[in-house]
């Protein structure tokens, strides 16, 4: 008996480790993150009345906090599969080790480490998102309804905005830790036009949550005449901010949307996207390379295309020259050599906005910079082969954004726009995460169903 009892002891499945999580508390856990991040995008679009309050409660640097929901966040998602299953992430780590090379390449030039951790608190947000995506890929409903409720409240606070004037928050400025800020941007175009934000903290932040919560919604809802309504109210609410970018590329998103189903629908959005990629990627560089704004003037340009000429005679160049001289320009300025981390540096002065994605890529991270903006691109075929048909529609409609609204603005520095990015690049890692939950999920005592496999998004 004692000898029967020891080869038991000794045998080798019986000295497993045993796993270390609990599917229950895992759920709780993730059902906090994922509430965690519905209140972490209420902040942004809310942001505007938001500020005002805390100003008026007296609690002026409050609204900094919201940055410890990412953070924490990420250190969680981080380290729970090493505690768990002894494994790392990569889709965290990589991204992560990468941000720490270029801010080291960043301080060896000698970008300020103020500079370089605002920095990475902008590239935080995209991380944010990829790290997030596995918690919301089997609540991809919720996700387009919660889309629906800031589509709806953006575009109302845009709507107050034109018929009542300015707001109470509407160039409010107040001291904070970092400075003199305002609660709303307050500015007009050439004709004393107004660049109307509503409940947004800014007109292009308004623009942004209407444009990408627009398509989202155009994807969730099925009846065409409803597609339309939301497609002429999100380009409504649009013109009322007056973004030139979103207003050139969401009708092509929403019209595509709007096409669904014909004419190689999957196919003419990846073309879409790669002939807006090329754009936006070659007409800043080779506006600086070939120096096609030196001899313009800006008497050749109307009014409402004046920034155009400001961005090739004067805000491409001055951001190429923040480059490093001679085989430096490789490597790139470093993380934070560029936009909004500079205005807190020690050289103010130089502070170049560069008003193009591309641009804020190549000079922060070089060669690398042009591999991250095509990253998206590349990644499309994957998604619309493999992902849900509406998750690999919506995954083409934020492309068509990036790239068509990217090559006037940095979209990085938009905190809604990152994160959406981030959500569509861990999708991008995991196109076919859903459906495998659903393959390998138990069977429930009503009867489950197996995955159609001709439901993905093929060309048609």
């Amino acid at each position: 008996m004692s000898v029967v009892l020891k080869s038991v002891q000794s045998s080798p499945a019986r000295r497993e480790r045993p796993q270390l999580h609990t599917y229950q508390g895992q759920e709780l856990v993730d059902r906090l993150l994922r509430w965690l991040l519905c209140v972490f995008v209420a902040t942004f679009v809310l942001e505007a009345p938001l500020r005002w309050a805390l100003v008026v409660w007296g609690f002026p640097n409050a609204l900094y906090l919201r940055d410890v929901i990412p953070i924490g966040s990420l250190t969680l998602l981080l380290f729970r599969p090493l505690l768990t299953r002894r494994w790392i992430d990569p889709l965290i780590t990589v991204p992560l080790c990468l941000l720490g090379i270029h801010g080291a390449v960043g301080l060896a030039l000698g970008v300020a480490p103020i500079q370089v951790a605002l920095g990475f608190k902008l590239f935080m947000y995209p991380l944010y998102g990829i790290a997030m995506w596995p918690l919301l890929a089997d609540h991809w409903t919720t996700v387009l309804r919660a889309s629906a409720v800031a589509f709806a409240v953006t575009l109302f606070g845009v709507i107050l905005n034109f018929f009542l004037g300015p707001m109470l928050w509407d160039g409010m400025e107040y001291d904070t830790i970092f400075g003199t800020v305002s609660a709303s941007r307050q500015w007009w175009i050439s004709g004393g036009i107004p660049r109307l934000a509503g409940l947004a903290r800014a007109s292009f932040n308004a623009a942004m949550i209407i444009g990408i919560t627009g398509l989202l919604c155009m994807v969730w809802l099925r009846p065409p005449w409803l597609r339309l309504l939301i497609a002429v109210l999100a380009v409504a609410g649009i013109a009322a901010t007056t973004s030139k970018g979103m207003l050139l590329a969401f009708p092509i998103a929403a019209v595509w949307l709007l096409f669904d189903g014909r004419f190689a629908h999957i196919l003419l959005g990846r073309m879409l996207v790669y002939v807006l990629c090329s754009v936006s990627l070659a007409l800043p560089i080779g506006v600086v390379l070939l120096e096609l704004g030196s001899g313009l003037a800006p008497v050749g340009f109307p009014n409402f295309l004046f920034s155009v000429w400001e961005r090739f005679s004067w805000m491409w160049p001055s951001a190429f020259d923040l480059l490093p001289k001679g085989v430096g320009w490789v490597l790139g300025g470093g993380l934070g050599s560029i936009g909004t981390p500079q205005l807190f540096g020690p050289e103010p002065h130089r502070f170049n906005a560069a008003d193009s994605l591309a641009v804020l890529l190549l000079v922060n991270f070089g060669v690398a910079g042009t591999l991250y903006f095509l990253l998206p691109a590349c990644t499309l075929r994957r998604v619309t082969q493999v992902a849900h048909p509406d998750q690999a529609k919506a995954f083409i409609a934020l492309l068509i954004v990036t790239y068509g609204y990217g090559f006037s603005i940095s979209m990085v520095e938009e905190p809604f726009f990152a994160l959406c990015i981030g959500l569509a690049l861990g999708m991008a890692a995991n196109p076919g995460l859903t459906a495998q939950r659903r393959n390998t999920r138990v069977p429930e005592r009503r009867g489950s169903s197996s995955p159609d496999p001709s439901a993905r998004a093929t060309i048609s």
